[in-house]
């Protein structure tokens, strides 16, 4: 009733108004005028709607014919009933009437009246809120016993909530640094069930009734190959490598190299690489599945070079599968193979080459069995005499012990040998050599780790008075050593180079290595630094 009142007396005191100011010869004329209740000081008013589909109702007055005109451009959502009619000493009400809006943007229109044909200053101002969308995507569904990092990509234009289950709060939580306006970053930990499952619930801030559900589930799922690395030489070739699966049905292979293929058959992984000589090169070949994105077992693919380091001539002895072994070098020296339980065959995946191992007592001695011996010539310490290098590549099994454990020795009486030393010498990878009357020690400082190759080179250059030790291609000692002392043959002792220990008599063994010996090299050369770098290369993994 106070609106009603309220707007007749508007138009009546408008009306008053009108008439006094007519002049004489016009008395008849009323100025054509139309009001919008609620509107402010300028005759304006808006209206807001949401998304959907609504209607609101005003007032209007109208002291003589009046219509709205709506702006084409808003024709298609906005209708007011009615848009027309005569002029009124009472209220007017009309229906406001939008469709819900399907766009992602807000939308706005503002409404035009005309009196008697003349446009008044009321406007209506009709504005609408956008459609809100919220999706949510993760990128992982299934998530692996270990749990991690879990990314969930919201697609909206609204700010958002979320809620994590009762069940999910017990092994989810948001990384809040990772996370951001579109995405949030939540932490999976380790599973200690078979399965668990999670519900994460978002909520658009604007529109309660607008949600997304990601739903996670946690098994015990396993996926990797028998081995981590693939090494190929440089011709190239095949390699086959078992493939492990726990409740994971679909899974596939990816290389990241050109010159890498890999291919799934049946439950292994089949590698091939190209041929290639140049330099050494790596990739990196992925065992993936779809039930978890983020399970993901790299392989690395290594391919060496064809060998660029100096050549061995004076020993180079290679391994062979039935145990035996000979010298490759230009001196062509025999290497006996004394067998016994305590030395056993075996292909090395990393060098591509057999390699003996062998499970003495560390530094046991009177061991008669089990280790390969090449005699030490006349020829040898010709060619020994004015310098050499000594080339290893061994491999511990223990800890060293504290006694000398010898892995490519001739110490008796006077030689040299690539070995492990004693405590009172930090039990470090050395290189040791007789120059007279006392012994030289090129302790390296490097104690070696157990199941961990070394790359281990001696070098006497008679020159200088020096012997060097390397350890993987780096110089660790040098020590004064101005002469060499040879093994001597005087009783029972024996002259001779032993791999897998130090000749102690013509059947005997002391100073016992335990571990693997895939590397036993002599030069008639002082190798430089640069020389025994390239050997290194021509190994490492």
């Amino acid at each position: 009733m106070k609106k009603r009142t309220f707007l007749l007396n508007l138009f009546m005191a408008i009306s008053v108004f009108a008439f006094v100011a007519c002049n004489d010869d016009d008395t008849d004329y009323v100025q054509p005028t139309m009001t919008i209740e609620g509107a402010d000081e300028f005759g304006a008013r808006k209206l807001e709607f949401t998304n959907k589909a609504e209607a609101q109702q005003i007032e209007i007055a109208a002291n003589n014919d009046w219509f709205i005109r709506i702006p084409e451009s808003a024709e298609s959502w906005l209708t007011v009933t009615p848009s027309e009619g005569k002029g009124s000493t009472e209220p007017i009400t009309i229906n406001v009437n939008v469709e819900a809006n399907d766009k992602t943007k807000d939308r706005e229109a503002t409404l035009a009246f005309v009196c008697d044909k003349i446009e008044q200053k009321a406007l209506l101002t009709v504005s609408q809120e956008k459609k809100y969308v919220l999706t949510a995507e993760s990128n992982r569904s299934m998530i692996n016993k270990w749990g991690g990092e879990i990314i969930i990509s919201l697609t909206t234009n609204a700010d958002w909530t979320y809620e994590i289950d009762e069940a999910g709060k017990t092994w989810l939580s948001e990384n809040k640094a990772e996370s951001s306006g579109s995405r949030l970053a939540l932490t999976a930990t380790e599973l200690d069930a078979e399965v668990r499952t999670a519900t994460v619930t978002f909520t658009c801030a604007k529109q309660a009734d607008l949600k997304a559900e990601v739903k996670l589930t946690q098994k015990d799922m396993e996926l990797f190959a028998a081995k981590s690395k693939a090494y190929f030489a440089a011709a190239g070739g095949e390699v086959s490598l078992d493939v492990t699966t726990t409740n994971v049905d679909e899974w596939d292979v990816e290389s990241t190299a050109a010159w890498v293929t890999a291919v799934k058959d049946g439950d292994k992984v089949k590698i091939t690489a190209a041929p290639f000589g140049t330099a050494r090169r790596e990739a990196t070949v992925n065992l993936v599945t779809p039930v978890d994105e983020s399970m993901v077992y790299p392989i690395t693919v290594i391919q060496r070079a064809d060998p660029s380091g100096p050549t061995a001539d004076i020993l180079d002895v290679v391994f062979d599968e039935n145990g035996s072994a000979r010298d490759i070098s230009a001196a062509g020296n025999t290497v006996k193979y004394v067998a016994g339980s305590a030395c056993k065959m075996g292909w090395n995946d990393v060098y591509m080459k057999y390699a003996p191992s062998f499970s003495h007592k560390q530094a046991g001695s009177g061991i008669t069995s089990g280790f390969y011996r090449v005699e030490y010539t006349d020829a040898m310490m010709s060619a020994l005499d004015d310098g050499y290098t000594m080339e290893a590549l061994i491999k511990p099994a223990k800890a060293p012990n504290g006694s000398e454990i010898k892995a490519f020795s001739a110490t008796t009486s006077g030689g040299m040998a690539i070995m492990i030393g004693s405590t009172a010498r930090g039990k470090g990878l050395e290189f040791i050599q007789h120059n007279g009357s006392a012994w030289c020690f090129a302790s390296s400082g490097v104690v070696p780790e157990a199941n961990v190759y070394y790359h281990v080179v001696g070098v006497w250059d008679k020159a200088a008075g020096k012997l060097h030790c390397y350890i993987n291609g780096e110089l660790k000692k040098s020590v004064d050593c101005a002469g060499i002392k040879h093994m001597t043959t005087s009783g029972s002792r024996a002259r001779a180079f032993a791999i897998g220990g130090n000749t102690q008599s013509n059947t005997q063994l002391n100073g016992a290595w335990y571990g693997d010996i895939a590397i036993a090299r002599i030069y008639d050369d002082v190798l430089t630094a640069d020389d025994v770098k390239a050997l290194y290369e021509d190994v490492r993994e």
